[in-house]
């Protein structure tokens, strides 16, 4: 379950804002750059690269939530979002003096996100050499055409099916509420499903432009994806959940992974030998 808060969400003052700024707050962010793009700007002097996400749809009001920024740096942020709003003018500037941001660092996981986290340092692994299997590949050489039948069987056993089903059934359904931030991690799953399977088609047709299109485009998601997981959704959730839910999802976890019929300890060394 959820943690209840006295504290109601409060982003820059909401209830003062002026009424012409509340419906941005429900509006998806990219809707809301696409109108006012120096909003983009804004958000990235926070480290909140809003405008990259290739899906976009949380909502305004919980940007800043969910990246867990300081009270005082949350209402310096709206503020500068509401004044732009109102104005339609440009942004005094795009972000804090470096210093009054939050420190980066490793946030100290909960054992259950940790062990995701960990699972996301062996699929980067196999992600890496995505670039070096494409270079140069022959794709009439059934060796080569079998190494990247065993990327796709990682990805599909170990990424989506072992990985992706301890989030899908068992740490989303925790949120309460229809999260956008949710949603928007969920498309890209089923973004990099498609990719795969296209793949796998363009593998079987020895298509190598579309084998090559997918493959580097299922990197490219799936390594910004894991990002705004391990920096953003994880922490968020860590924030959020009681303690008894965090508590109980390794055993959920444990539940979901003994319904499974793959092989968890995928290891590098399956990979044949790259040339």
């Amino acid at each position: 379950m959820q943690k209840t808060s006295q504290k109601s969400l409060n982003i820059g003052g909401v209830m003062k804002l002026e009424e012409e700024v509340k419906p941005y707050l429900l509006r998806p962010i990219k809707d809301v750059i696409g109108e006012y793009p120096a909003i983009s700007a804004i958000l990235k002097g926070y480290d909140i690269a809003c405008a990259e996400c290739l899906v976009g749809t949380c909502l305004l009001k919980d940007i800043v939530s969910v990246h867990g920024l300081p009270p005082e740096i949350e209402r310096e942020l709206m503020g500068k979002i509401a004044d732009l709003l109102t104005t339609g003018g440009a942004p005094s500037s795009s972000g804090p003096v470096e210093d009054t941001l939050p420190p980066k660092g490793k946030h100290p996981y909960s054992p259950a996100m940790e062990r995701l986290v960990s699972e996301h340092n062996l699929i980067k692994e196999w992600l890496s050499l995505i670039p070096q299997i494409l270079k140069n590949m022959d794709i009439n050489s059934s060796q080569e055409r079998e190494t990247v039948a065993t990327v796709l069987n990682f990805i599909r056993s170990y990424a989506d099916r072992f990985h992706h089903a301890k989030e899908e059934e068992i740490l989303f359904a925790q949120v309460e509420g229809n999260r956008e931030i949710l949603q928007a991690m969920l498309e890209e799953h089923e973004r990099g499903r498609f990719h795969v399977q296209k793949a796998a088609e363009a593998l079987e047709k020895r298509d190598l432009p579309s084998l090559t299109y997918h493959l580097t485009s299922y990197r490219e998601l799936l390594l910004e994806h894991i990002k705004k997981e391990d920096e953003i959704l994880y922490p968020w959730l860590d924030r959020i959940l009681s303690k008894e839910t965090i508590d109980s999802l390794p055993d959920a976890f444990d539940r979901v992974e003994k319904a499974l019929t793959i092989d968890p300890n995928w290891k590098l060394k399956k990979l044949p030998k790259l040339t």
